[in-house]
């Protein structure tokens, strides 16, 4: 138990052992073949909560900096994940999800600057598991997005996944007069 707690310390720490049950009914074991009383181990998985806990509610919302990449997880099961970011107007974003865990499974959602105007969603993003939002800002302001596992039941070990917002690049065409000589 402590070792576990101990390695746990870090977040988003995963530590996985084994765990055995003792049975004997009446709290003294008296015979010499006592291997008959321990049950097989079930190997189980904790994982503490990522760095930027305390953001289930858009209260909690922690900072996405344009070109930051956060490592993060679904603890436990129901967990939600809100960042808040600047956006300017007429500037086109992408707010993605990446390099997912083997069970993780990630929604995302962006809302406007009310926190409450659901602007975007995705899930499952070009087939695979990740979620992107490509979109242009209408106005300067703070965004908001959230990010949950699909599954509402799942967390745990190996749900972790890396969230990230990068800014487009805007390719402007300009035309020239073409001057044809002989």
């Amino acid at each position: 138990g402590g070792y576990m707690m101990h390695a746990l310390s870090a977040p988003g720490a995963e530590v996985t052992a084994t765990l055995y049950a003792q049975v004997d009914s009446v709290g003294v074991i008296s015979e010499t073949d006592t291997t008959n009383n321990i049950s097989p181990g079930v190997e189980i998985c904790l994982a503490s909560s990522d760095a930027y806990e305390g953001d289930d509610d858009i209260s909690g919302a922690a900072w996405l900096n344009l070109g930051e990449v956060q490592q993060r997880n679904f603890n436990r099961p129901t967990d939600r994940d809100w960042v808040k970011f600047t956006a300017h107007g007429d500037v086109t974003y992408t707010l993605r999800t990446f390099d997912l865990g083997n069970a993780a499974d990630t929604y995302l959602y962006l809302y406007d600057t009310d926190g409450a105007t659901l602007l975007a969603a995705n899930d499952d993003y070009d087939g695979s598991l990740a979620s992107r939002i490509d979109w242009m800002a209408p106005v300067t302001g703070t965004y908001y997005a959230l990010v949950q596992h699909w599954n509402p039941n799942v967390g745990g070990c190996g749900t972790g996944y890396k969230l990230s917002l990068t800014e487009q690049l805007t390719i402007h065409t300009l035309y020239l007069p073409l001057i044809v000589r002989n």
